[in-house]
């Protein structure tokens, strides 16, 4: 009798083994449903006047910049530290937008943050509706009485973000129904191998079978709008909970 609830055990704590290694590899497959990642443009500005810099950017090849896709963040005048966070997963495009009449403004280290640090170069810059434009000792020296002053940058940026913030509601959600789901599977596999007497061959593609099935969670897009069909995309419903799906 101890001799077989020891057996048992020791069968149950291997399910459990593989259930969770095979959960893990759900949660790095579905990772972009509950891991969010941002880039952030971050620089030192020192301005005459307050500023409300914005940040157009695009996610994919042959976007135009619009209003939907881009980030505001107020300045104080004076000089301090601007850190502007974009809530994408890569950046292609990037342009940056210094208010109305801003006046004279200096920027320095000016960089694009995510997966890897870019510092970007002064000189890649358009000129739009700048009066004066000048680099000296690795700073910019920017001058403008127009209204809409900005900045598109002439090179391809082609960043991912970095993770920086989990969503832990749907990270238990996916977590308790892959464990269960793998459980039963591997449970499964366990009754195909010992009752129905088949092959490891058998085992394994059917093992491969059912993980494949997770690929595409892998590929699910954020795009907010569909170049190929020229309209915009429903947006994925968000889980919290206390409200459900929105």
């Amino acid at each position: 009798m101890i001799k077989s609830i020891k057996k048992i055990s020791k069968k149950h704590y291997i399910q459990c083994g593989l259930a969770i290694l095979l959960t893990g590899l759900v949660l790095y497959y579905t990772a972009e449903l509950w891991l969010s990642k941002n880039v952030v443009v971050s620089f030192n500005a020192e301005a005459e006047k307050d500023i409300t810099y914005q940040v157009f950017y695009t996610e994919t090849n042959g976007q135009s910049f619009n209003e939907k896709q881009s980030v505001r963040q107020n300045a104080k005048s004076g000089a301090q530290l601007v850190e502007i966070v974009l809530p994408i997963e890569k950046i292609i495009k990037f342009r940056l937008d210094i208010g109305s009449n801003p006046g004279n403004v200096e920027i320095s280290d000016l960089q694009v943050i995510g997966s890897k640090k870019i510092e970007l170069n002064y000189n890649e810059f358009d000129r739009r509706n700048i009066d004066k434009f000048e680099v000296k000792s690795g700073k910019l020296y920017l001058t403008s009485k127009h209204e809409d002053p900005h900045l598109p940058y002439k090179k391809g940026l082609n960043l991912f973000g970095k993770a920086d913030k989990i969503d832990w509601c749907q990270l238990i959600i996916i977590s308790v129904l892959a464990f269960l789901l793998m459980y039963k599977f591997v449970q499964y596999l366990s009754k195909f191998k010992i009752e129905k007497q088949h092959s490891r061959i058998d085992i394994v593609m059917l093992a491969v079978f059912f993980a494949l099935l997770f690929v595409p969670m892998s590929h699910i897009s954020d795009t907010e709008k569909s170049e190929q069909e020229n309209r915009m995309l429903a947006k994925k419903p968000q889980l919290t909970i206390d409200g459900g799906g929105v």
